[in-house]
């Protein structure tokens, strides 16, 4: 995408905004993994991650971005 196309999509997006927001959610996930404890056992154990996701205007400017490869593909 050039320049020019994605400053069409950000101005139809923010509008007029200079100043923006950044907003992520954290998307939480809980992964199975083996560990060796002190013996040399090997024992499971649970363990968190999280994955940002953009959120706010900024996640209507990707979709939008994605939205418009969609359309130029077909």
């Amino acid at each position: 995408m050039n320049q020019n196309r994605s400053k069409k999509i950000r101005k139809k997006i923010y509008g007029e905004l200079s100043r923006r927001e950044d907003k992520y959610r954290i998307l939480r996930r809980v992964k199975k993994i083996f560990v060796k404890d002190d013996k040399g056992d090997l024992i499971e154990e649970d363990k968190v991650t999280g994955q940002l996701l953009c959120a706010g205007i900024r996640a209507e400017y990707k979709k939008a971005k994605k939205e418009y490869y969609k359309e130029r593909r077909l």
